[in-house]
């Protein structure tokens, strides 16, 4: 195959997954489902693995999210909020083992696993022990202020227990249980309203409610996965610590964990 040719499906695949990202980052809707983005997202990604020359800034795969909506005061994230890698296959998963033990040097070493939940992904900064500001990821360096709605998520407390001087950011995801998502689009239908074609859908245009009010009736729940910036903060040395810690604060953390 030519570079020509080549060249053609990428820009074919990179046109796809564009449209397809507005669609899911902007519009809150899908065509298509998860596994299909996927596939067509590698698929993009194994060419230009294989073809270097070809990748451009521009691609999907050079980018992290979608720019924050003009709508929202926009947030300057504390460190950037980069999206978590995947493996479909227990080869990629071998491969990724192998990547990790080079950096490290050492192939004998504890991993926590934990279930990843698909909804958006979220900072919530607490200043001195208080909430002071919630935002999207958007592109990973640049969010949307979503202060208001964050604060009516009933497992997001308003002040945890840090001393004076004090900031850490806290990394999570806001989604819509899959039960819950069933009853709230039956209540839709019933409304004569556009049922959400998908559970995160429904996490992503709940949470960009310019009304919190709104926000505040939706079935959504959060799951604490982590930390970017602290200051005045003890770090612990392990993830699984670390989750102890937001724990005993009173974030929600996924019990479907395992070191």
């Amino acid at each position: 195959m030519t570079d020509e040719s080549i060249n053609k499906q990428i820009d074919s695949l990179r046109s796809l997954i564009e449209f397809y990202n507005i669609q899911y980052y902007q519009l809150n809707d899908s065509e298509i489902s998860d596994s299909e983005y996927d596939k067509l997202f590698n698929e993009l990604k194994t060419l230009e693995d294989l073809h270097p020359h070809l990748v451009s800034p521009q691609s999907p795969t050079q980018k992290v999210g979608s720019p924050a909506l003009d709508q929202f005061a926009k947030v300057n994230h504390k460190s950037p909020m980069l999206s978590l890698g995947n493996v479909f296959d227990n080869e990629q998963l071998e491969a990724w083992y192998s990547r990790i033990s080079r950096l490290l040097d050492d192939d004998s070493f504890e991993m926590q696993c934990e279930l990843k939940f698909d909804g958006l992904a979220v900072s919530i900064i607490y200043e001195n022990g208080s909430l002071t500001t919630g935002s999207t990821r958007g592109n990973g360096i640049i969010g949307e202020n979503i202060t208001n709605n964050i604060k009516t998520l009933k497992n997001v407390p308003h002040n945890i227990k840090t001393s004076n001087n004090s900031l850490i950011d806290i990394r999570g995801e806001v989604y819509c249980p899959l039960d819950q998502f069933h009853t709230f689009n039956k209540q839709r239908e019933l409304q004569g309203l556009q049922p959400y074609s998908n559970p995160r859908n429904t996490a992503s245009g709940s949470l960009r409610q310019m009304d919190p009010e709104i926000t505040a009736k939706r079935p959504l729940d959060i799951f604490i996965y982590g930390i970017g910036t602290t200051i005045g903060i003890h770090e612990y040395e392990t993830h699984s610590e670390t989750l102890d810690w937001l724990k005993s604060q009173g974030l929600n953390i996924n019990k479907h964990r395992k070191i």
